[in-house]
């Protein structure tokens, strides 16, 4: 299976590197989840339906995780693509103190 990126095959570092920052971000969204869920749980009155939807979504991230391969290079994409965008937002929020 080739891998094109920017119109030249990847190397094997090229795409071990991709696959594994792919897996970091799905885990800093799975932490994301879990981190909604423990501030959402000391509330005086925690919104049952929120928990379950932020379990729902860490338990789809895990799937995801878990079906993650090395060789998928059109799948490792579309998680940076569409994962590597909100990991970043989120940082940058914590980051300037909102």
């Amino acid at each position: 299976m080739k891998g094109m990126h920017m119109g030249t095959e990847l190397t094997y570092q090229e795409r071990l590197i991709r696959f594994e920052i792919a897996q970091d971000i799905i885990g800093l969204l799975m932490a994301h989840c879990t981190h909604r869920i423990h501030e959402e749980q000391k509330k005086d009155a925690p919104d049952a339906g929120k928990i379950a939807e932020w379990h729902a979504e860490f338990d789809r991230l895990v799937d995801e995780q878990y079906e993650l391969r090395l060789v998928d290079d059109s799948e490792i994409a579309r998680v940076l693509a569409d994962y590597g965008p909100l990991v970043k937002a989120r940082y940058e929020m914590a980051s300037s103190g909102d």
